[in-house]
C-alpha cells in the first residue's frame, strides 16, 4: 500500500482526493500502479522536487525561485509500502505534476525439491 501520513486506514484501496490549503492531490489505484497528480499552474520543472527516502518515504515539494501567484510553495510526504521505488516516474506537463508509483510484485514462495537419500 501507499499511505499518506494523514490517513491510517486502507483508504488508498480506492480513488481519493486530498485538498490541502493550496493544492489538490488526486490519487488513483490503476491496478498495476498508483497515479498521484496535482495541478501546479505556472510551475517550472527545476522548482519541483520528488524524493524517495530509504525506500519508505515519498516527498513532493514545490519551491519556486520566483514568486508564483497561482501555486505557493508546499511539501507533502507519504509512507511507501508495496511500491517499486526503483521505478517511480514523475513528469510535469502543462501545469500538471504526475507521479507514477508502480506496485511491487508480491514475493513468490520458494519451492524446491529435496532429494531423498
Amino acid at each position: 500500500m501507499f499511505y499518506p501520513y494523514t490517513y491510517t486506514d486502507t483508504l488508498l484501496d480506492r480513488m481519493f482526493e486530498v485538498d490541502t490549503k493550496y493544492n489538490k492531490l488526486r490519487f488513483v489505484d490503476k491496478g498495476e500502479f498508483y497515479s498521484l497528480t496535482t495541478p501546479l499552474t505556472g510551475a517550472r520543472k527545476e522548482d519541483v522536487h520528488v524524493l524517495v527516502k530509504e525506500d519508505t518515504q515519498l516527498t513532493i515539494s514545490y519551491n519556486p525561485k520566483e514568486k508564483n501567484p497561482y501555486t505557493p510553495s508546499f511539501t507533502n510526504k507519504w509512507s511507501l509500502e508495496g511500491v517499486d521505488t526503483d521505478n517511480i516516474v514523475a513528469s510535469l506537463n502543462n501545469g500538471l505534476l504526475t507521479v507514477v508509483l508502480p506496485k511491487s510484485k508480491p514475493a513468490q514462495p520458494k519451492v524446491r525439491t529435496i532429494e531423498v537419500l
